[in-house]
C-alpha cells in the first residue's frame, strides 16, 4: 500500500514521521478546522497482522506447491482440471453478486 501526502504540509523523508506542530494562537479560537486537523491519525487494526501472520505461516508450504506447479509447467506435465475451472468462475460470480446486493 502507498500513502502520498498531497498537502504539502511535511517536509519529512518516506517512513520518517513528521514533528509535532503546535497549533498557532489564530486556530485556537475554537474553529471546527483546528479540531479536526488535530485529532487526525492513522490507526492499523489487528488485521494487518494477523494477515501477515498468516501469510508467513504459509509460505513454506506455497513455496513448495509454487516449485511443484513450476516444475509441472517447465516439464509439459501440467494438467488443467477444466471441471475445477469452470467451478472456480462460477463460485467467484455468485460470490461477487451476492456482496453486490
Amino acid at each position: 500500500m502507498r500513502i502520498e501526502d498531497n498537502s504539502n504540509l511535511s517536509t519529512t523523508a518516506p517512513g520518517q514521521t513528521a514533528p509535532s506542530q503546535a497549533a498557532s494562537p489564530a486556530s485556537k479560537s475554537g474553529s471546527a478546522q483546528a479540531a479536526t486537523e488535530a485529532a487526525d491519525g492513522l490507526q492499523l487494526s489487528n488485521f494487518a497482522g494477523s494477515l501477515s501472520k498468516i501469510m508467513q505461516s504459509n509460505s513454506a508450504t506455497r513455496a513448495d506447491r509454487v516449485a511443484q506447479l513450476t516444475a509441472a509447467v517447465r516439464s509439459g506435465t501440467y494438467q488443467v482440471d477444466p471441471q475445477a475451472v469452470s467451478r472456480a468462475i462460477v463460485d467467484h460470480i455468485v460470490s461477487t453478486s451476492q456482496s453486490a446486493q
